[in-house]
């Protein structure tokens, strides 16, 4: 792995702190994408590391999909909670032609039809 590009738009929060196998107390408040950064910059300092702390949308999923390190994306692993999110997300690797790995998780979501 030469590089690695992470997208969120959200903040730990002390509520989801089960959720985020990297995250501490002391993180709370801070975005989501640079408490993972700096995990692993401790881990891999050799891998960089690009941070996005934005929402992924229609409007923007192809710029995210940008080149990283030179290189196009070889592989998108998508954990958006959101139908809507992620098949926008999802339809953007596709007209890039960029594998997806995608978890169909539908965070409190009780009826996957609404």
């Amino acid at each position: 792995v030469k590089a690695v590009r992470i997208v969120d738009f959200d903040q730990v929060s002390a509520s989801s702190l089960n959720r985020h196998a990297v995250a501490t107390l002391g993180d709370v408040g801070e975005s989501k994408v640079q408490c993972l950064k700096r995990f692993a910059e401790s881990c891999t300092p050799f891998v960089e590391v690009d941070p996005i702390a934005e929402m992924v949308t229609a409007k923007n999923a192809h710029h995210l999909l940008r080149d990283l390190a030179g290189d196009k994306l070889d592989l998108v692993i998508d954990c958006i909670d959101d139908v809507e999110t992620k098949a926008s997300l999802l339809k953007a690797c596709g007209e890039k032609q960029i594998k997806a790995l995608a978890a169909m998780g539908a965070g409190a979501k009780a009826d996957p039809t609404r």
